[in-house]
């Protein structure tokens, strides 16, 4: 496994009270490497947008947080769109560097497109 995919997830499971207000002794008492978090990316959707921040639920029903950066790329098709584009339950997926705060500094966001009901 990577250093920092590992590095990653003891970062963001010691930050997990300041980013998300939870326990403060973290959540990595018996950590394997099959739990450790998406260090580089996630796909999701945004439960939560602050200014340049994203909350983003993903697998598991994990919230990552996304920094969006002046230099990040937000694609909607293929349409380079701005950050106020973005809205609470789009669908993205990001692509970006862990930080040391235990967020992800995104490099890429792509907006996926609605997907349509299946009739069961």
């Amino acid at each position: 496994m990577g250093y920092k995919k590992a590095s990653f997830s003891y970062r963001w499971g010691e930050n997990y009270h300041r980013n998300f207000a939870g326990p403060r002794q973290g959540f990595f008492g018996n950590v394997s490497d099959r739990n450790f978090v998406e260090s580089h990316g996630t796909f999701g959707q945004i439960i939560k947008i602050d200014g340049t921040t994203l909350v983003v639920r993903g697998k598991n029903n994990s919230e990552k947080i996304i920094v969006v950066k002046n230099d990040t790329v937000i694609r909607s098709g293929g349409n380079t769109v701005a950050l106020t584009d973005l809205k609470v339950d789009d669908s993205i997926v990001t692509i970006g560097e862990p930080n040391n705060e235990g967020q992800i500094e995104a490099k890429l966001i792509r907006i996926m497109p609605d997907m349509p009901a299946l009739n069961k």
